[in-house]
């Protein structure tokens, strides 16, 4: 039990030393290792599932065409919705005025 408090101790220790070097805030990073932990014990295909798209990502997956093609249909379904929205009110308010 003593060995392995130890142990313990000389890993903290040493990873302390590490994240002194890298500059690296060790409460953010245990909260951010804390979190990613929780995530895929609650739910691990989401965690799969953006594991999966990081990958892609990173791999050079999203080329700038592809971007640009998600973007636009992104634009389009916003817009359509937007362009719906407006005249939407627009009628409204002129069925308003007409009876009022």
């Amino acid at each position: 039990m003593e060995e392995s408090k130890r142990v313990r101790e000389n890993e903290e220790h040493h990873h302390d030393g590490e994240e002194a070097e890298l500059g690296i805030d060790s409460a953010d990073l245990r909260r951010a290792v804390d979190s990613a932990t929780e995530l895929a014990r609650e739910s691990p295909h989401a965690a799969l599932a953006l594991a999966l798209a990081a990958g892609f990502v990173l791999g050079g997956g999203l080329t700038p065409r592809l971007l640009g093609s998600v973007a636009m249909i992104a634009g389009r379904s916003y817009l359509s919705r937007a362009v719906r929205d407006t005249l939407a009110t627009v009628v409204e308010e002129q069925i308003a005025a007409t009876r009022g």
